[in-house]
């Protein structure tokens, strides 16, 4: 603990003066609220405090942005809202209140086909509904919550009509044709957290009206049962550095897999302290084992994440101190978090609103300043280059994940039948230094193939099983590691 503390002293030190520049492409609100990565084309959905949210399209290979390219489809984006899911096809997906939108993108001409799944269903002139989670199973079939509400008049005071949301959730499954109700659940509380598919199960966080805090619930798609799970509030005993704290509400927000094992990125409010912390489902024993950042001697308070993203094996966190003046990153690699050390000069640029171009120079925020704070998914592309939603703007950091075992090119010459541009079925490489192993990553930085101990100057990859698209490959070698990029044209 001593040792992550002794380095977050010197993180603010290092860092306490780090300069934000204003790109010159602008977004189409300043708050960015969501993002995802399709093809190497980052969707952002921004939102200004008033009006909808917009949906805007960042190339990151040419780096420009396509403007709210919902303007004249039929679906919106209400409000404050990114309900954002990718699916295997690279298909987007936005759940919304009335509405579940399907974004393709074309690929013979410049645009994108856009859908409202719901676009023809009838409601009650009283009732709507939200989209408030996604998920996919390995055959392609989407779930999702479903919250439907009902506006039911309470009584009159004093002449004023008091009204209260009655609701209830559906878990819906949607086979590209059909939409079918697997489950319903009465008397719905306002947390409508998650739902996630992992071993023919589905994992599902909300809140019942009646219960003190939400809870952790399966749909089993084989069997059909409906069961709670022993998901409870986190004692002193399963995070320790919580002290003398006691937890008072523990809200999952997110379901994920790493390593084909099952964590939740978990909400945490103490008497004191509230933080962001991982716990993950232990199926033999059938308990949630936590793991968390060390507590603040300082403040006497818990150190928190505030996002986080999946980069080859490993998770990149973003924290944040109660101070609001630095900005500590940590690896969660193994059930362990350790200090991200950066190689490379921090020079953090911000996309945003010209709106607050003036502000920004004005005020002279930093980067360490919690204006700046992460607080929506991270995208770590397979340059090393971050994007990160905040509440001013996407903040871009270049080169933001180097290690020094990697050797420029020059260094290290790899020779590769055909050429990369042009990869069919499969691809040799040559290396004058005996290869250690390597790794195949797809261009959402997901590993799909791998092997170690070659000990050769050469390998031979088989991608017979590899769709169209961009790839990359990760090479070690005894001289140093390498990454190529490739286009499969198979």
């Amino acid at each position: 603990m001593k040792l992550i503390i002794i380095f977050l002293i010197a993180f603010t030190l290092l860092n306490a003066q780090t300069e934000v520049q204003i790109s010159n492409l602008e977004i189409s609100r300043h708050q960015v609220i969501g993002i995802e990565n399709i093809n190497n084309k980052l969707y952002i959905v921004s939102f200004g405090g008033q009006g909808n949210s917009i949906l805007d399209v960042y190339d990151m290979d040419k780096h420009t942005i396509e403007n709210d390219i919902l303007k004249d489809a039929e679906g919106k984006i209400t409000f404050g809202n990114s309900n954002m899911f990718k699916d295997k096809l690279n298909n987007l997906w936005i759940g919304d209140i009335n509405s579940l939108i399907k974004i393709e993108e074309k690929r013979v001409s410049d645009g994108y086909k856009i859908t409202n799944i719901y676009k023809d269903v009838e409601l009650p002139d009283s009732s709507l509904f939200e989209i408030k989670s996604i998920t996919e199973d390995g055959e392609g079939n989407l779930y999702f919550l479903k919250r439907n509400s009902d506006i039911l008049v309470s009584e009159v005071v004093n002449g004023k009509t008091y009204r209260w949301f009655e609701a209830n959730l559906e878990i819906v499954k949607y086979d590209g044709e059909k939409l079918k109700t697997l489950h319903t659940i009465d008397n719905i509380g306002p947390f409508v957290e998650d739902i996630y598919f992992y071993k023919n199960k589905l994992y599902c966080s909300f809140l019942i009206l009646g219960n003190k805090f939400p809870k952790l619930y399966t749909f089993d798609l084989k069997t059909k049962e409906f069961e709670t799970t022993n998901f409870t509030l986190p004692t002193i005993e399963d995070i320790p550095d919580l002290e003398w704290e006691k937890v008072k509400m523990a809200i999952i927000e997110k379901s994920f897999e790493i390593n084909n094992e099952l964590y939740f990125f978990v909400n945490i409010d103490a008497n004191m302290s509230r933080f962001h912390c991982f716990a993950k489902y232990d199926e033999v024993n059938s308990k949630f084992i936590y793991y968390y950042l060390p507590r603040n001697i300082e403040h006497d308070k818990m150190i928190g994440i505030t996002s986080f993203v999946e980069f080859k094996d490993k998770l990149i966190c973003s924290g944040y101190s109660y101070n609001g003046e630095t900005r500590p990153f940590f690896e969660f690699k193994r059930d362990k978090f350790e200090p991200f050390i950066f190689e490379n000069e921090i020079n953090p640029q911000i996309i945003t609103n010209s709106a607050v171009h003036q502000e920004l120079k004005q005020r002279n925020f930093k980067f360490e300043h919690g204006e700046f704070m992460f607080r929506d998914e991270i995208h770590i592309d397979n340059q090393g280059n971050l994007y990160a939603g905040t509440d001013k703007g996407l903040i871009f950091i270049e080169n933001f994940y180097q290690k020094t075992s990697s050797v420029e090119k020059q260094e290290l010459e790899l020779k590769t039948i055909p050429e990369l541009t042009n990869v069919k079925n499969e691809l040799y490489i040559e290396s004058e230094f005996v290869i250690n192993s390597y790794k195949v990553y797809d261009i959402n930085s997901k590993m799909i193939q791998t092997e170690s101990n070659l000990n050769s100057n050469n390998i031979n990859l088989n991608l017979e099983g590899l769709t169209i698209g961009i790839y990359f490959i990760e090479i070690e070698t005894q001289k140093g590691s390498k990454l190529l990029k490739f286009i499969n044209k198979n």
